[in-house]
């Protein structure tokens, strides 16, 4: 009768912590190169000439010009946000910022509304002071 020798516990339990340790890195690795791809076609989409501001309209304006106000706008939509995703996006345009700059650039306006017309068009209604002041 012979008795067979079994490895220490200590190697035994050294190995399975290893393999925990690569499949969590795997899990790691996997989930970060597909994070990378989703961002990676979330910015391909929105860099689409389909899906970008292409153009400006304005409305409602008596006085003020609807070329320096969608001049106004355009300058606006130049640059990034977190230097990846375009501001000109019809998804993520800056509706807030356009309203501000707008108001600020041009006191003769109360009243500024942005929109989204079909998928690559912004319309900018605006509302003029009464000048009977």
């Amino acid at each position: 009768m012979t008795i067979k020798k079994s490895k220490p516990t200590k190697e035994i339990l050294k190995r399975s912590q290893t393999l925990k340790a690569k499949k969590r890195v795997g899990k790691f690795v996997i989930f970060a190169i597909m994070i990378a791809l989703l961002i990676s076609g979330l910015g391909y989409l929105l860099y689409l000439p389909a899906l970008s501001v292409q153009v400006v309209s304005v409305q409602g304006n008596d006085i003020l010009e609807a070329k320096d106000i969608s001049a106004e706008v355009d300058h606006i939509l130049i640059g990034k946000y977190w230097y990846l995703f375009p501001k000109r996006s019809i998804f993520i345009y800056p509706r807030e910022a356009i309203v501000a700059n707008l108001l600020i650039q041009f006191p003769r306006l109360s009243a500024v509304e942005v929109g989204a017309s079909e998928w690559n068009s912004l319309v900018v209604d605006v509302k003029e002071r009464d000048s009977d002041v």
